[in-house]
């Protein structure tokens, strides 16, 4: 998946049946979760939104995506 420069992985619990995301590349952690491709996507565009708000909010601009 990405958005705004953001790339993150999905994996799913047959379990709890919940997929589970998270961004790479970044040393923040965001992560964010869904029961369906729908929700998982949401919560994914809102992760990404609310982590570049609080960097604005702090004055420290958003992390690039590193190499590693």
């Amino acid at each position: 998946m990405e958005y705004r420069g953001a790339t993150a992985t999905v994996t799913f619990d047959g379990t709890l049946g919940v997929f589970h995301g998270s961004v790479v590349g970044r040393d923040s952690v965001i992560s964010f979760e869904g029961e369906s491709r729908e929700q998982l996507r949401l919560a994914f565009v809102e992760a990404v939104d609310e982590y570049l708000a609080f960097r604005e909010d702090e004055g420290v601009p958003a992390e690039t995506c590193s190499s590693r």
